[in-house]
């Protein structure tokens, strides 16, 4: 279920004050719709009461079924609750795995406490305390979304694939 789209990808510059987890979820779920190249998440337990729903997981799969050049990267520190309870992104990079990516970051940044989410590299969601919903959005900022790319790249190549779900493929 699409719903209205109050902020436009590459025009909104407006920032965003956000302090709840259905805010955050809203935001999300908006920027995503909207997505057309690649998103990439940077989490800690891959937050169920964000990302753990029928309309985003949609959203995801519309993308990475839209074009070959269109990819979905997560950096999650700890897959087990998501496993455990059955989050509907793991299955998704299964079923999609060549779209969809989901490593563990490197020993190196394992201190890093923060979680964003970037799409197309033009808007971001930004929380400064992974554990908190208080943050900001922002659905055209090209340097603070080029800022946070450049960053979740180079988290990307030192991450490693997440062996847990490796478990679950076999």
């Amino acid at each position: 279920m699409d719903y209205p789209i109050e902020h436009i990808l590459g025009e909104d510059n407006s920032i965003i004050e956000f302090s709840s987890m259905e805010e955050n979820r809203e935001l999300a779920l908006e920027m995503v719709q909207q997505a057309h190249r690649h998103i990439y998440i940077m989490s800690q337990d891959l937050e169920a009461h964000i990302y753990n729903s029928d309309d985003f997981e949609h959203a995801l799969a519309q993308l990475a079924k839209e074009s070959q050049h269109t990819h979905i990267h997560i950096l999650l520190k700890n897959s087990e609750p998501a496993i455990k309870y059955g989050h509907r992104l793991i299955n998704l990079a299964q079923r999609l795995s060549s779209k969809v990516k989901i490593h563990n970051p490197h020993e190196e940044h394992a201190e890093y406490n923060e979680a964003f989410l970037l799409v197309d590299d033009t808007a971001y969601i930004k929380r400064k305390l992974a554990d908190r919903y208080e943050g900001v959005a922002c659905f055209k900022a090209l340097k603070e979304a080029g800022d946070l790319s450049t960053l979740f790249h180079e988290m990307w190549e030192r991450s490693e694939p997440d062996s847990q779900l490796r478990r679950l493929t076999i």
